[in-house]
């Protein structure tokens, strides 16, 4: 720094002309001479000279020559319209920056300045970057005082939706909700129903001689006596001619075998054999579905054919099969033959359908789909020979009993 030689005001190393009194800081320096500027083509230009008013300066007071503070100077305000005064022309004239002239221009071209320059147009460009970023992470024109607490008050609401709040969804899921349901399962279940108990079957059987009996549930391995492949006469049984009718037997046929099934018809029975082309087609059609023990030698009724041993034969095997295959073709409601009359009684919680019949040789047979107390179906056939009705009726009775218990 270096001061004033007339005020003593203190300007920078390279003014010069004084910023207060407006006049030549080095006296050497002649004024009044024209300044030459040497341009980059080598061109002398030449200033013209400036004639410079002297502004009277007040001596400093005394509390400034204690402190040691540089004098100030009050300027009036000037309005924009207002011609300057006299005494404040040569401050308005001088230019900036210690006297040299240019202006703002010239304090940009000034070399010196560029370094200036450079670090305040990067730190420009980082400002509008930064509050770029600043603007698209709050999501609008928020301060950042809202940004800042927005940002820190989100992210642990996303930490502990993600891992806090589905661990007890998942752990009361997997482990308590299955743990309960097998439970109620498995205690309903306990009773549950394995199968048929070949055993305790047979031990009922055993006790009645020339019987056979055959149990075939809709599901699960069936039960057969030890003579439930043996052949017996056949009467009472309808259940071939319904199956072969309703196999390809054809319309006529079809509605004569339902009308027979209701009512254990045999004009209805022999009518829908006709129509299905005799009983030569009959016993063809049971042979192909599988049923190698049945055959059909006479007509329903023909008791003088079979008195001359002309016979219609089955086995309990076959007739059980017979049942559970009907009532897969929903014929089981047209088997409306009162069985309670023949003394033969549905266990209770069951209901049962079925047919009976008698012929020669004292036959007497019971056919009986049974819906059992559990929803079980199963298809009993009882055969007997020489054992009379009322054997007939009790054997079917046991059976009932203990199938119902078992399935």
């Amino acid at each position: 720094m270096m001061c004033c030689p007339h005020c003593k005001a203190q300007l920078p190393d390279d003014a010069d002309f004084c910023t207060q009194c407006g006049k030549p800081v080095n006296d050497s320096a002649d004024i009044g001479s024209e300044d030459t500027i040497l341009r980059d083509g080598g061109q002398r230009q030449v200033l013209p000279s400036i004639q410079m008013p002297v502004q009277p300066v007040p001596a400093p007071t005394p509390m400034q020559a204690v402190s040691g503070q540089q004098p100030t100077q009050s300027i009036p305000p000037v309005s924009p319209n207002a011609a300057p005064a006299a005494g404040q022309a040569a401050a308005a004239a001088l230019p900036p920056n210690g006297g040299r002239g240019g202006g703002l221009k010239g304090w940009l071209s000034d070399k010196r300045n560029l370094p200036i320059i450079i670090v305040g147009a990067a730190l420009v460009v980082a400002l509008m970057v930064c509050g770029g970023v600043v603007y698209s992470y709050s999501g609008g024109p928020k301060s950042e005082a809202s940004s800042s607490s927005t940002s820190q008050s989100s992210a642990p609401t996303q930490t502990e939706t993600t891992t806090v709040s589905p661990a007890p969804t998942e752990t009361k899921t997997v482990t308590e909700s299955p743990s309960s349901t097998p439970t109620a399962t498995v205690t309903q279940q306990a009773p549950a129903k394995t199968g048929l108990n070949s055993a305790k079957l047979d031990s009922i059987v055993n006790k009645y001689s020339a019987s056979a009996v055959s149990v075939v549930p809709s599901s699960g391995d069936p039960y057969n006596s030890s003579q439930a492949n043996s052949r017996f006469v056949a009467s009472g049984l309808y259940l071939p001619v319904y199956l072969a009718a309703h196999n390809g037997g054809g319309s006529s046929a079809i509605s004569y075998a339902d009308a027979m099934m209701r009512g254990m018809n045999n004009s209805y029975g022999n009518s829908a054999i006709s129509a299905m082309g005799g009983r030569s087609s009959l016993n063809s059609w049971l042979s192909s579905a599988g049923y190698s023990s049945t055959d059909f030698e006479r007509a329903f009724g023909d008791v003088t054919s079979s008195s001359y041993g002309a016979e219609n034969y089955t086995s309990p095997s076959d007739a059980a099969r017979m049942l559970i295959a009907v009532d897969q073709m929903g014929g089981t409601g047209l088997m409306t033959y009162s069985l309670a009359s023949e003394g033969v009684a549905a266990p209770s919680g069951a209901t049962i359908y079925g047919h009976r019949g008698r012929g020669i040789k004292n036959a007497y047979n019971y056919f009986i789909t049974m819906k059992t107390s559990s929803g079980a179906t199963a298809g009993i056939a009882v055969m007997t020979q020489s054992q009379g009705q009322g054997a007939a009726a009790q054997l079917a009775n046991e059976i009932l009993a203990e199938v119902n218990s078992e399935l």
